[in-house]
């Protein structure tokens, strides 16, 4: 897993994906700052490697904790609520996150 989650952060790294992190040393990097840079800025085909070492449950709820509610990520919620874990976007917590009062209210005053 050690050499998977590595080689996942190097490929993020040449990207520029994880500039403002140390990713030499992919100990040091939290699970769930790397989650969260990939469901926010890395492709599908790495989410689909993040969903193989990590699972998807571990995903979704990174993107419950720091996506879901986030106005500035409706879109790419709905794109992984769908597509990546498989929910109904009809149901009544998708349209309460995409409806509900902004989590970073200082950028739309």
């Amino acid at each position: 897993m050690l050499e998977k989650k590595q080689k996942l952060c190097n490929n993020l790294r040449k990207r520029g994906l994880l500039w403002s992190y140390d990713t030499h040393h992919v100990t040091d990097l939290p699970d769930d700052i790397l989650l969260e840079h990939v469901m926010k800025y890395g492709d599908v085909d790495d989410i689909y490697i993040a969903c193989e070492i990590y699972g998807k449950e571990t995903l979704k709820k990174v993107w419950e904790k720091s996506i879901k509610y986030d106005s500035r990520f409706i879109k790419l919620s709905v794109f992984l609520a769908r597509v990546i874990f498989g929910l109904d976007i009809e149901g009544e917590d998708i349209k309460k996150a995409i409806h509900e009062e902004p989590v970073f209210r200082r950028f739309n005053q």
